[in-house]
């Protein structure tokens, strides 16, 4: 998924206690097309939750106010979804896609 100024309407990262005591993000992107949403999880590779979200809504922020592209590619048989951030840096997380 490649969103851009023009395709993202709204977004959210948000911290979730779930029921297990786990923390975890939902991360939901609303473009003018479709919506998303993916849990996201803290691993050995990416271990700092608040850099996660802060990273994530950097982003996005920086994407939906320019006209700089972030990517989305999900790899689902693996668990993990690969972030190109507006400023060429890539990052692997541990998530899955939330279904409606």
């Amino acid at each position: 998924m490649n969103i851009n100024s023009e395709g993202i309407e709204d977004y959210e990262v948000a911290e979730v206690q779930e029921e297990s005591g786990y923390t975890c993000l939902h991360v939901t992107i609303v473009t003018y097309s479709d919506q998303v949403k993916y849990r996201v999880c803290y691993d050995d590779n990416q271990p700092d939750l608040a850099a996660i979200k802060a990273d994530l809504k950097a982003g996005l922020e920086r994407a939906k106010q320019t006209e700089d592209d972030i990517y989305l590619n999900e790899y689902p048989e693996r668990s993990y979804l690969s972030v190109t951030y507006p400023d060429g840096t890539v990052k692997k997380y541990t998530a899955t896609k939330i279904e409606y």
